[in-house]
Order: C-alpha cells, then sequence, then structure tokens
C-alpha cells in the first residue's frame, strides 16, 4: 500500500475526496458561506429596523422642537397670574401640504376653560405616523400657569381632547331661555 493510499484510510469519510460531495452527488455550499448569509440578512435586518427608529425619533424630535417655539410665543402672550392667553392663534401656513398644527383653542373656549384645575390642551399637531411604535401627535399643554410640549399617542389624545370637550360643553354658559310675554 502506498503513502498515499495509507492516509486515505486513515481519515474519515467525509474527509476523503470532495468534501461537498454527499452520497446522491449534489454538491452543498460550505457552512461558511450559509453562516455568512445569515449574518448579512440579519444585520440587514437590524440596520432598517435602527433607521426607521431613528426616522421616527427625529420625526417627534423635530415636532417637539417646533412646538416649544410655539409654547414660548403662547408664554409670552399669558395674562396676570399665570392666566391662559385669550388668544391662541398662531402664524403658521395654511397651506396643507406644510402645515403642522391641526387646531387650537378659540378664544371663547380658553374663556370657558381658563380656570380649569386640569391640563388643557392648547394646541395639537396633525396625526403623525410611526413605523415603530403608536402613531402620535404632538400637543402643547396649559397647566399651573405654564406651558409644557409633549409627544401623546393618539388614544391618549382622543380620550384627552374629548374629555376636555365634555368639560368645555359642562363649563359653557347656556343661553337662557326666551319667555314670551302675554299682553
Amino acid at each position: 500500500m502506498g503513502f498515499r493510499n495509507r492516509c486515505l484510510s486513515r481519515m474519515p469519510h467525509s474527509a476523503v475526496g470532495d468534501s461537498h460531495a454527499t452520497t446522491s452527488g449534489v454538491r452543498h455550499p460550505p457552512r461558511r458561506i450559509l453562516r455568512s448569509v445569515v449574518f448579512l440578512l440579519i444585520s440587514t435586518g437590524a440596520l432598517l429596523i435602527f433607521i426607521a427608529f431613528l426616522g421616527d425619533w427625529r420625526r417627534e424630535h423635530n415636532i417637539l422642537a417646533q412646538l416649544r417655539k410655539y409654547a414660548a410665543k403662547y408664554s409670552s402672550r399669558m395674562g396676570e397670574g399665570g392666566a391662559l392667553p385669550l388668544n391662541l392663534e398662531l402664524d403658521v401656513p395654511r397651506d396643507p401640504r406644510s402645515r403642522l398644527i391641526d387646531a387650537w383653542l378659540s378664544p371663547n373656549e380658553t374663556r370657558i376653560l381658563r380656570g380649569s384645575s386640569r391640563a388643557i390642551l392648547a394646541a395639537w399637531t396633525i396625526r403623525l405616523p410611526r413605523l415603530l411604535g403608536p402613531n402620535g401627535r404632538g400637543v402643547i399643554l396649559f397647566e399651573n400657569g405654564s406651558f409644557d410640549v409633549k409627544w401623546v399617542p393618539l388614544g391618549q389624545f382622543d380620550a384627552s381632547l374629548a374629555e376636555q370637550s365634555a368639560q368645555l360643553r359642562l363649563l359653557a354658559p347656556h343661553p337662557s331661555p326666551k319667555i314670551d310675554s302675554q299682553p
């Protein structure tokens, strides 16, 4: 027996000949290629999730920064003793494509809610979609004589707005019924 045959006879069967061949003759890619493909797919997925998270964070951060500017304008309009300003209208673009602020309280609503002990939704942004996490709105809140800016999920915003609308209906002066005088 020659040297080559003796070495081959001592090696396990899988190491003899083509290591990629199976008994059926079909070649399988080496494990390192499979590991590389799996690693590439996992890395790509993680990168896409990071990009989506970063986009959501930047959108929320930029909106809250813009709302802080509006809140500072509101603060400069505050009345004596930290009273809620009656005029909450802002100089914002009316073009629907560039609109950020969706609504704010009217002077009549601010007059009614001025003495409220709960946080007041003074202004809010349009509905803002997120890729990761709940969609929401940026809001300017008035509480305890100061304005605050927050990101609020849509469900919580809808509940707060419904509660504030109910409070407005309760506190709004109702017109007195007309009494027809008979001659």
